[in-house]
């Protein structure tokens, strides 16, 4: 082997320099973004040097130190059109980006998308990890979006690699349909045996939630309207059961109200505070139902968790991923999106026939363990990350 090419080995096999970029990150927010995020820092540990670039909150710490990864955090001086303003991001992006050897965007978030639209490295690979269409998760996508779709667009063209779930997504998306050739397909993975077993504290706290909680509905997100959320409380004015809904937004207040209104204190639970996944897990195991009422998911990878975890699903029939994942009859009852009468009747069908939600749960398990495992998952993420970053360094210098 001559020189050159074992130096070209040994940079094969070295660690990456990353930068994941999205708009919020784990302690202040978990949510389905931050959680695929999260998976893929963790899950590439040993092949990528990762960090992670988001926004924070006056008066938040600007360096914050999250299951070993660094997370920098530009301050964000409000939000406009639902979207952070946070001036000093695209410099931020600019500096790790000309050091890194390769950017992951994690869509949408429209900042990074100005930002590639700026300037960008030449030398740097870039990658968009395509979670949802920009529609999806800006509540005023009619003003928004016209004004948005040029940087989009740009970045698309810039990027080496485009991400995506599901084949579905790219026939469904007018943004990512017209880069296909660009596009690679990986399904989410996730850790089936952290989700499936429990340790002793673990069972100790499910028992204890079990006494509390006899006839448990479990749901998850952030607080947000798409979510579903309202139509679940109001479901409850006719379920006989409780309610836990884990998550944080700005539709906490709200729902709060709601709760209220519906006299719904002693039977609907509202943390309202990020959760942790242990406790999450937890949640799960004592529930015998886990709703997902979504007016528009895309993938919705909390279900996949709640599938490890032996629980029946009850989701939203739409286009998207999301009701593939969970099917209707093998491991979920898919119901009409925003329909409260539905939602109600499948919930109580699982809570009163036991029987029913546990084949649907065991059914679930097996789809989770055999169809989205993270081994797959990460190979696959490596190998495109490594491909991106080989044609990169073969760019002349300029």
């Amino acid at each position: 082997m001559t020189a050159r090419s074992e130096r070209a080995a040994a940079a094969a096999e070295a660690p990456l320099d990353v930068v994941h970029a999205f708009k919020v990150y784990m302690p202040d927010v978990r949510g389905g973004i931050p959680t695929a995020i999260r998976q893929v820092v963790l899950g590439t540990a040993g092949q990528c040097r990762s960090r992670i670039l988001a926004t924070r909150e006056p008066g938040s710490p600007r360096v914050v130190t999250v299951e070993g990864v660094p997370v920098q955090r530009t301050l964000s001086l409000g939000t406009l059109l639902s979207l952070p303003m946070a001036p000093a991001y695209p410099l931020r992006l600019w500096q790790l980006a000309r050091k890194a050897d390769l950017v992951v965007s994690h869509a949408p978030f429209p900042l990074v998308d100005v930002s590639v639209s700026l300037w960008f490295p030449r030398r740097c690979g870039l990658i968009v990890h395509w979670h949802s269409e920009v529609h999806a998760a800006i509540a005023s996508q009619q003003r928004v979006l016209p004004l948005l779709r040029g940087f989009i667009l740009r970045t698309l063209r810039r990027a080496d690699r485009i991400i995506v779930p599901s084949e579905l997504m790219i026939e469904q998306s007018p943004f990512i349909s017209r880069f296909a050739r660009k596009c690679e397909v990986a399904p989410y993975g996730i850790d089936v045996a952290f989700w499936s077993e429990l340790t002793a504290p673990e069972r100790e706290r499910v028992a204890e939630l079990r006494r509390r909680f006899p006839r448990l509905v479990v749901s998850a997100g952030r607080l947000v309207r798409l979510k579903g959320f309202e139509e679940l409380i109001e479901a409850f004015t006719r379920i006989d059961g409780q309610l836990a809904i884990l998550g944080a937004g700005y539709l906490e207040p709200q729902l709060r109200a709601l709760i209220a209104a519906r006299k719904l204190e002693d039977r609907v639970l509202l943390p309202g505070k990020p959760y942790a996944h242990e406790e999450f897990k937890c949640y799960l195991h004592a529930g015998r139902v886990f709703a997902m009422p979504s007016i528009v998911e895309t993938f919705g990878l909390v279900q996949l968790e709640a599938m490890a975890c032996g629980r029946a699903v009850v989701n939203t029939r739409l286009s998207t991923v999301a009701p593939r994942v969970a099917r209707h009859g093998h491991e979920a009852l898919t119901i009409a999106p925003g329909s409260v009468d539905e939602l109600a009747s499948a919930l109580t069908a699982l809570l009163d026939d036991e029987a029913r939600a546990r084949e649907l749960g065991a059914s679930g398990q097996r789809r989770a363990a055999e169809m989205f495992s993270e081994p797959a998952y990460f190979e696959r993420i490596m190998r495109i990350y490594r491909d991106v970053v080989a044609s990169r360094r073969r760019l002349p210098l300029r």
